[in-house]
């Protein structure tokens, strides 16, 4: 499925804007930065807690609490993600710096990269890399 796609399923979901962030590689994609095979999504504590009574919580391949939807869309547990507990990134400024392009909550560049550089794996210095070039151009 492509990103387009999720991306319409996401708007399917009708999420408060205000209790939801795209975070992972979504905000990469929605600039055209890299693609992106999923949307994962954070959302707030409250809004987790009613979404847990209404779909199946697995843990993903990092051990983290999620919803997987079939329309390759994760939503982590914002308690149990680095881009919810993180003291990199309050979570609280993550989703008030959010960026909303065409009407979808995306997290800011500048958060991303530090929860990434935090993070550390080899695709995420190549994030890195991506978003210091697109920054600076």
């Amino acid at each position: 499925m492509n990103f387009e796609k999720n991306l319409e399923n996401l708007k399917k979901l009708n999420l408060p804007t205000d209790q939801y962030v795209v975070i992972g590689s979504g905000p990469l994609a929605v600039r055209g930065i890299r693609e992106a095979k999923d949307i994962d999504i954070m959302v707030t504590d409250s809004l987790w807690d009613e979404m847990i009574k209404k779909y199946q919580v697995i843990s993903n391949d990092f051990g983290v609490e999620c919803i997987c939807l079939e329309n390759d869309i994760e939503i982590v547990n914002p308690k149990d993600s680095i881009f919810g507990n993180s003291v990199i990134v309050p979570k609280d400024e993550i989703f008030e710096k959010g960026d909303i392009l065409d009407g979808i909550k995306f997290m800011s560049l500048e958060h991303l990269k530090k929860i990434k550089i935090e993070i550390g794996r080899e695709k995420d210095l190549q994030d890195i890399n991506l978003i210091d070039n697109f920054l600076n151009s």
